[in-house]
């Protein structure tokens, strides 16, 4: 057997070793962390429910943007159409997305949604929002 090499055994096989000048030494790990982790092994989930009233031809915000919210389910209620969209100065009814009456839409986004009323509707329209959040 060569000089440089070690033979490795059944016993050795459990412990880390480096050779230093024909020397075996075991070698010191230490972990040291900066600040302590927060485990969290399920996210804690709150439902927040509401509704808003939408004239025809108005402009509404339905909900705000939320940081924490993972999912949002908007149902339309009554019997006209409304109009979803994100930005309250750009909504119209040619550039939102439809919701006819007894439609739902799930979306995930975390900014505000706006809704405008049909400007032909005969009534006002109700639309129901659920919003999942998510511990951050």
């Amino acid at each position: 057997m060569a000089r440089d090499q070690i033979p490795v055994t059944a016993d050795m096989a459990d412990e880390y070793t480096e050779r230093v000048q024909d020397v075996i030494a075991p070698v010191a790990v230490a972990v040291v962390a900066a600040e302590p982790l927060r485990i969290q092994r399920h996210p804690s989930r709150e439902f927040t429910t509401g509704s808003a009233t939408v004239q025809p031809g108005t402009v509404v915000q339905v909900i705000g943007s939320n940081p924490f919210r993972e999912r949002l389910l908007l149902t339309m209620e009554g019997d006209s159409v409304v109009y979803v969209g994100p930005d309250r100065d750009t909504l119209t009814p040619a550039g939102g997305y439809p919701l006819k009456p007894g439609d739902q839409v799930e979306l995930h986004t975390r900014h505000a949604v706006y809704v405008i009323g049909h400007p032909d509707a005969p009534e006002a329209a109700s639309v129901h929002f659920l919003a999942e959040h998510v511990d951050g």
